[in-house]
């Protein structure tokens, strides 16, 4: 991901601390849609 898409908001905030935020959000947001889609695909 570029520099240029990053909100100037985050850019005060180390980028460290940001993806450390963000990195067990984006993980169970993962987990959830992987298990979502494999519930589907067990249902056909």
């Amino acid at each position: 991901m570029p520099g240029t898409c990053k909100p100037k908001s985050t850019a005060k905030v180390g980028y460290d601390k940001y993806l450390r935020f963000i990195w067990p959000l984006l993980a169970i947001l993962f987990v959830l849609i992987c298990g979502f889609v494999a519930a589907g695909a067990a249902w056909t």
